[in-house]
C-alpha cells in the first residue's frame, strides 16, 4: 500500500491520502473496488479482489487508527 499511498498512508502521487479516513470510507472504498462498482484503479481492483473481505477490513480498522 505505502508505495502508492505513501509512508503513513499520508497520500500524494499517485494515490490519496488513507491515514486518517473513517473505517466506514474505507471498507466502502475497498469493497467497491472489490465487487467492480469502482474502477477508476485498476490497481486497486486487483489488489482488493485478490483480498479477502476479512484481509481488507482488518487493513481498513488498521489505517483508519493511523
Amino acid at each position: 500500500c505505502q508505495a502508492c499511498h505513501q509512508p503513513k498512508f499520508e497520500g500524494g502521487m499517485p494515490a490519496p491520502r488513507l491515514a486518517g479516513q473513517s473505517y466506514e470510507y474505507l471498507i466502502k472504498q475497498m469493497t467497491s473496488f472489490a465487487d467492480g462498482t469502482r474502477t477508476n484503479s485498476q490497481d486497486m481492483v486487483q489488489i482488493m479482489t485478490a483480498l479477502s473481505p476479512a484481509d481488507r477490513e482488518a487493513m481498513a480498522r488498521y489505517i483508519a487508527g493511523l
